[in-house]
Formats: structure tokens, sequence, C-alpha cells
């Protein structure tokens, strides 16, 4: 089967375009990118291995942070993306 750039446009395809989950992936993002400019300013740059392990730090807590953000503005009465992915993870 010959592949074509079209072919993700097709209404058969199963990939989509956009994600379900991208309002959990936005707001990770954002978190993770506001913890990194925290720990920019709060570090500086003048040197080099504690300004990286400072932004290692802060991506980390920014993406456990944004979970937990998302599951407190997106709260879903029924599946929503987390939920189903819970489900799965149990079976």
């Amino acid at each position: 089967m010959r592949w074509s750039p079209l072919e993700r446009y097709d209404k058969d395809n199963r990939m989509k375009m956009y994600p379900d989950d991208w309002q959990f992936r936005l707001t990770t993002g954002l978190i993770s990118s506001a913890c990194v400019l925290v720990a920019w300013m709060l570090v500086g740059t003048d040197r080099f291995w504690p300004f990286m392990l400072s932004i290692v730090v802060a991506t980390i807590v920014g993406n456990l942070l944004g979970s937990r953000v998302y599951r407190l503005l997106f709260r879903s009465s029924s599946g929503g993306a987390l939920e189903m992915e819970k489900k799965d993870e149990k079976k």
C-alpha cells in the first residue's frame, strides 16, 4: 500500500488530526513552562549546572502539577480522556 500526504485527512482514517487529550497537554505544557520560567528567574544563568538542574526539576514538577491542575479545571462527569486511560490500565 502506498502512502500519500493526503491520507491522514481521509474520513476513514482513524488517526485524528487533533488528539482527544488536548486540554491535558495544553494545561501541562503551560504549567511546565511557568515552572521553568520561575526556576530561570530564581537561579539565573550565571552558573551552568545549577541552572540546568533547576530546569530539569522545574519540568518534572510542572508535569506533576499540570496533571493536578487539569483535574481541577476539567472535571468531566463521565468518560473524560484521563478517566478512559485509568479504565484501560485497570483491565
